[in-house]
Protein backbone atom coordinates (compact mmCIF):
# COMPACT_ATOMS: atom_id res chain seq x y z
CA UNK A 1 0.00 0.00 0.00
CA UNK A 2 1.25 3.31 -1.03
CA UNK A 3 1.18 6.51 1.28
CA UNK A 4 2.20 9.17 -0.80
CA UNK A 5 1.49 9.91 -4.68
CA UNK A 6 4.38 12.27 -6.27
CA UNK A 7 3.92 13.09 -10.17
CA UNK A 8 4.88 16.09 -12.20
CA UNK A 9 2.10 18.15 -13.72
CA UNK A 10 3.47 20.10 -15.41
CA UNK A 11 4.28 18.66 -18.66
CA UNK A 12 2.69 14.91 -18.00
CA UNK A 13 -1.16 16.59 -17.09
CA UNK A 14 -0.84 20.02 -17.65
CA UNK A 15 1.21 21.52 -20.94
CA UNK A 16 1.27 25.14 -19.38
CA UNK A 17 4.16 25.99 -22.12
CA UNK A 18 1.56 27.37 -24.71
CA UNK A 19 -0.13 29.74 -22.04
CA UNK A 20 3.38 30.89 -20.52
CA UNK A 21 4.87 32.11 -23.71
CA UNK A 22 1.50 33.64 -24.62
CA UNK A 23 1.27 35.60 -21.52
CA UNK A 24 4.63 37.09 -21.98
CA UNK A 25 4.39 38.17 -25.51
CA UNK A 26 0.99 39.58 -24.52
CA UNK A 27 2.52 41.41 -21.69
CA UNK A 28 5.53 42.42 -23.51
CA UNK A 29 3.57 43.92 -25.85
CA UNK A 30 0.65 45.51 -23.79
CA UNK A 31 3.46 47.16 -21.35
CA UNK A 32 6.45 48.20 -23.66
CA UNK A 33 4.76 48.19 -27.13
CA UNK A 34 7.37 45.47 -28.04
CA UNK A 35 6.07 42.11 -29.76
CA UNK A 36 8.13 38.48 -29.92
CA UNK A 37 6.90 36.17 -31.79
CA UNK A 38 6.37 33.00 -29.74
CA UNK A 39 8.71 30.87 -30.75
CA UNK A 40 11.55 33.51 -30.01
CA UNK A 41 10.57 33.69 -26.46
CA UNK A 42 11.02 29.93 -25.77
CA UNK A 43 14.33 30.16 -24.19
CA UNK A 44 12.75 32.25 -21.60
CA UNK A 45 10.99 29.01 -20.34
CA UNK A 46 14.70 27.28 -19.05
CA UNK A 47 15.71 30.49 -17.10
CA UNK A 48 14.73 33.06 -14.51
CA UNK A 49 12.55 35.20 -14.69
CA UNK A 50 15.39 37.92 -14.24
CA UNK A 51 17.70 36.18 -16.84
CA UNK A 52 14.94 36.31 -19.05
CA UNK A 53 14.59 40.16 -19.06
CA UNK A 54 18.09 40.91 -18.92
CA UNK A 55 18.17 38.51 -22.19
CA UNK A 56 15.24 40.60 -23.60
CA UNK A 57 17.35 43.77 -22.93
CA UNK A 58 14.60 44.81 -20.42
CA UNK A 59 16.06 46.94 -17.28
CA UNK A 60 13.44 48.92 -16.62
CA UNK A 61 10.16 46.68 -16.39
CA UNK A 62 9.07 47.82 -12.91
CA UNK A 63 9.25 51.40 -13.94
CA UNK A 64 6.86 50.94 -16.81
CA UNK A 65 4.47 49.18 -14.42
Amino acid sequence: MYKHIVFDIDGTLLNTEYMILHSLQDTLDELLGIFYETYTLDFTLRITGEAALKQLKINNFLETM
